[in-house]
């Protein structure tokens, strides 16, 4: 074997250890990211359109019509960023952005 040989088979060596370490650590690590922004920008969204419903959708026992007012927007915000949450994830965020609103007035 001679130098040149040597140092090919290190470096393909290294390149396969490189690629390994990219897919195991890194992509991972960059979706968990991903997720944690649709989520952010998710909960904002909800956050806005609670806010909004609540501002604009005032006669007594509209609850329903308010959360159907959230769920047309934030269907809306989902398709246009290619978002996917279940359905019982989003009532939980519309839950909780109504529970603190409601805390703080």
């Amino acid at each position: 074997m001679n130098v040149n040989e040597i140092l090919g088979a290190v470096l393909e060596l290294v390149i396969t250890v490189g690629v390994i370490i990219f897919c195991k650590y890194l992509i991972p690590y960059l979706k968990k990211v991903a997720k944690e922004s649709e989520y952010n920008m998710i909960y904002s969204a909800i956050d806005d359109a609670v806010k909004m419903a609540e501002q604009t959708i005032r006669a007594k026992g509209s609850g329903s019509e308010k959360k159907q007012a959230v769920l047309d927007i934030i269907d809306k915000v989902m398709i246009d960023n290619n978002i996917n949450m279940s359905e019982e994830q989003i009532n939980s965020i519309i839950e909780s952005a109504v529970f603190i609103m409601n805390k703080e007035k």
